[in-house]
């Protein structure tokens, strides 16, 4: 369990860092460089680069979908063809968190080839990396959704309800005349079934932290309920508690059309290990 959850960091939109004395220190003189590139930025020093390339090259902001409109998995690439640098996630009061935006490090796919490979040539212990790999849904982009993505999309032999998968990260693009009311023009949503027109959204601790942050979301979510999407939400705090948990994974499942693994005696006593293995893991 613990290493499907590795690689769903792996393949997924983000990296949790711990920081050290160290790194501390890279991190403060690539701010000084930083600074001092925006500084000739304004003064005219760079006009007509194209490719000044370091910590903070591309300007643009950050790419947080995996999949286009169309399903279509993104390349995460910057406007001079390069890949897309990573960048500390803030909340929307600017305050600094633990997690890092990044383009995916590899995908399920690549897992699950490379780990079949090494069961036939008989690798020690690459049958249960091929299982914990078979686990991993691409694009996930915080831990709570990784760990939501364990719980739900898992094996009922391992205690998972076995939905369903859906696209993490997908975007959706917003009509023109509903763009003001969710003040961009598009949106990436969490978990959603393109063809049941539902998302569940993740909420975590390091998100909509302010009155901003409570807006910007609430216009989201009217504009894809007037777009005829179905809005679901779960927080960190709802999942973390087992009982509530479930109650509203049973909830979703009734609103979503999936049959919902029977809550026998042996299954609620291996979800509710899974669970605990899932909520106790750090990233």
């Amino acid at each position: 369990m613990e290493l499907g959850l590795l690689m769903m960091e792996a393949c997924g939109l983000f990296a949790v860092f711990h920081e050290t004395a160290q790194a501390r220190a890279v991190l403060k003189a690539l701010r000084v460089v930083e600074e001092e590139e925006r500084a000739l930025e304004k003064i005219g020093g760079w006009e007509g680069r194209n490719n000044s390339g370091g910590f903070a090259a591309n300007r643009k902001p950050y790419c947080n979908a995996c999949y286009d409109e169309s399903g279509k998995r993104l390349f995460f690439l910057d406007d001079c063809g390069g890949a897309q640098p990573w960048r500390r996630a803030t909340t929307t009061i600017g305050k600094a968190t633990d997690m890092w935006a990044r383009p995916p490090l590899t995908t399920a796919n690549e897992l699950i080839d490379y780990y079949s490979r090494c069961v036939e040539r008989g690798i020690p212990a690459a049958r249960k990396a091929l299982q914990a790999a078979k686990l991993v849904l691409d694009g996930a982009a915080s831990p709570l959704e990784a760990r939501f993505a364990i719980m739900q999309f898992a094996p009922v032999s391992l205690g998972g309800d076995a939905w369903p998968r859906p696209f993490l990260n997908r975007r959706v693009r917003f009509l023109p005349e509903l763009r003001k009311l969710a003040g961009r023009d598009w949106c990436s949503c969490d978990e959603l079934w393109d063809d049941l027109k539902v998302d569940i959204e993740l909420n975590g601790r390091a998100f909509h932290a302010d009155e901003r942050g409570f807006s910007l979301e609430s216009g989201r979510r009217a504009a894809l309920e007037a777009m005829g999407y179905r809005v679901l939400e779960i927080t960190h705090g709802q999942m973390e508690d087992y009982d509530s948990f479930e109650t509203i994974s049973l909830s979703f499942a009734d609103v979503l059309g999936f049959r919902e693994a029977p809550r026998t005696s042996a299954f609620c006593k291996r979800r509710k290990e899974l669970h605990r293995q899932v909520m106790a893991f750090r990233f």
